[in-house]
């Protein structure tokens, strides 16, 4: 996750240095504006009790199977589901739309 985060900052960085059209060792003068951009459309909760509640009371995203079939994996097997993109945004783990070796 974290990694996730530091590739987003540096992405954002790049291209608002570039429309700026300073060089990227400018990058500290602008931090706090780009985690501004990135932070804009976050909620912003008053209390961490608001923030815990948030999260824990959102609805699962649900992966669509049916019923008629139930999925057994091993760690590290990969896995294909149908999802459209914003399922795919909404699950809790990394997904890429690669196609991928199995490995056994």
């Amino acid at each position: 996750m974290a990694e996730r985060a530091i590739r987003e900052i540096k992405l954002r960085m790049a291209i608002f240095l570039d429309i700026q059209q300073q060089p990227l060792t400018k990058w500290r003068n602008n931090l706090e504006t780009v985690v501004n951009i990135i932070n804009q459309k976050k909620p912003q909760y008053k209390s961490v009790d608001q923030m815990l509640t948030a999260f824990f009371t959102q609805n699962p995203t649900l992966i669509p199977q049916s019923m008629t079939q139930f999925y057994k994996f091993n760690i590290g097997d990969i896995v294909r589901i149908n999802a459209f993109p914003n399922q795919r945004r909404n699950l809790g783990f990394k997904y890429s739309l690669n196609i991928g070796k199995t490995y056994r």
